[in-house]
């Protein structure tokens, strides 16, 4: 008589191949587990980074869409930590676009005034970035150039200078 063996895993093959399922298993989890906290802490900066990308970007559309007529002033004005571009609306027409920091609750806001006929003001209010830590516009008038550095949390900041037209 002889001892063939049959086909098939032996008990103890089979719990080490459950063992080193479940320690995969495991390692999967830990691994899943730290990529989402990751994630969820980029993800308000890159967020912010993005809203403070378009803010720039705004400023610089409304810096070159706008028509003054020539032997004016300049289109733009920083006063009070605050900048104002004469521009156009996007339905056309004159308009003025005012970027205003507020400091108490940390937000930089546009205010929108659309001039219809008779020189009234359609006025709205847009909120643009929140959690902002700091905001300077900076105008030097004799080479005509523009500076704005908004600062956000945790350092996060974004710069851009344009020259006016």
């Amino acid at each position: 008589m002889s001892l063939a063996r049959t086909r098939g895993l032996t008990l103890v093959e089979l719990l080490l191949t459950l063992g080193l399922l479940g320690s995969l298993s495991l390692a999967i989890a830990a691994w899943t587990t730290t990529t989402s906290r990751l994630a969820g802490k980029i993800a308000p900066e890159v967020r912010w980074r993005a809203a403070a990308a378009a803010t720039l970007r705004q400023i610089g559309d409304d810096l070159f869409s706008g028509d003054v007529p020539s032997g004016e002033d300049l289109r733009v004005v920083v006063k009070d930590g605050g900048l104002t571009i004469r521009t156009r609306a996007l339905l056309g027409g004159p308009a003025e676009h005012a970027f205003v920091f507020d400091p108490m609750s940390r937000t930089l806001d546009l205010v929108e005034a659309a001039f219809r006929e008779a020189r009234e003001a359609e006025r709205a209010v847009h909120r643009l970035l929140t959690d902002v830590s700091d905001w300077e516009a900076t105008l030097d008038a004799e080479k005509e150039r523009l500076e704005v550095v908004v600062t956000g949390p945790e350092g996060l900041s974004a710069k851009r200078a344009w020259s006016l037209p």
